[in-house]
């Protein structure tokens, strides 16, 4: 391949991540509770699903209790102290209750994270008099014909377009792992709640709550990055050099979730 084929095929690899790669990350990157309006999740919390989710997890309750009351009896016997039976009945009667209702619960709590989500954007969008999104960060990137001039001296802006296009790329896949996970914690939070009953599983539970609202707020923290490059707009002789060091912070930032994501 030579050199003006090779360039010609970066070209193209850039303009298509141009032209979908942003828009795609500002839609998998904002989460909101339109996310229950899509599948899978749309079909997991239609009323027929939920009747055999609810079924699930009436038969888990009884393992957990069966379980439970098993465990009571053997310390009993042992003679160690053991928690009380209404006690006991109470907690189960509360989490039963906060696991029925888990996806409203999580609904509210994306809700809440978008709409704060939302009000730091407009102030921050109200300071650059412009948008705050990926979907603008391409506007003042000129396309280039080469990647690479002639006597062998690197372009530098082509250089730093082909750098932004792996970033993108690289954006895509920590986004869309980030997305899928909080599709799966949203359909499991009946079962994971659940699981607080036992002193066994009552780390899980706790675990999924914090890495699931942690994966929530990072994108608000994102907002606040994006908002760098899009002010230095104004500056073309910098600009590249921004927004590569942006996307790269982003891609740390959203390495270090995915990193607890697979580690948890």
């Amino acid at each position: 391949m030579n050199t003006e084929n090779f360039n010609e095929l970066l070209n193209k690899l850039y303009t298509s991540v141009e032209s979908r790669g942003y828009e795609l990350i500002d839609e998998i990157s904002n989460i909101s509770e339109d996310i229950f309006l899509k599948e899978p999740i749309k079909t997991i919390t239609s009323s027929e699903c939920l009747n055999y989710i609810f079924l699930l997890l009436n038969m888990t309750l009884f393992g957990i209790i069966l379980y439970s009351t098993c465990k009571m009896l053997l310390s009993l016997y042992n003679g160690n102290e053991v928690m009380g039976f209404y006690r006991f009945i109470f907690k189960i009667v509360i989490i039963l209750i906060i696991s029925q209702s888990s996806y409203d619960i999580c609904k509210e709590i994306v809700n809440i994270n978008y709409n704060f989500t939302s009000l730091i954007s407009s102030m921050l969008e109200e300071i650059a008099d412009k948008k705050i999104n990926y979907k603008v960060l391409p506007a003042d990137i000129k396309s280039v014909e080469e990647y690479f001039m002639l006597d062998d001296k690197i372009n530098v802006e082509g250089l730093s377009k082909l750098i932004i296009c792996i970033y993108v790329i690289n954006l895509l896949i920590i986004f869309s792992i980030r997305y899928v996970y909080i599709n799966i914690s949203i359909m499991l939070s009946p079962f994971l709640i659940l699981l607080s009953l036992l002193k066994e599983t009552q780390g899980l539970c706790k675990m999924w709550i914090k890495l699931f609202v942690f994966c929530l707020s990072v994108q608000t923290i994102n907002k606040v990055i994006l908002f760098i490059p899009i002010t230095a707009k104004e500056d073309k002789s910098i600009y590249s050099v921004v927004l590569i060091g942006t996307l790269l912070f982003i891609s740390k930032l959203n390495c270090y979730v995915v990193e607890k994501i697979w580690k948890e």
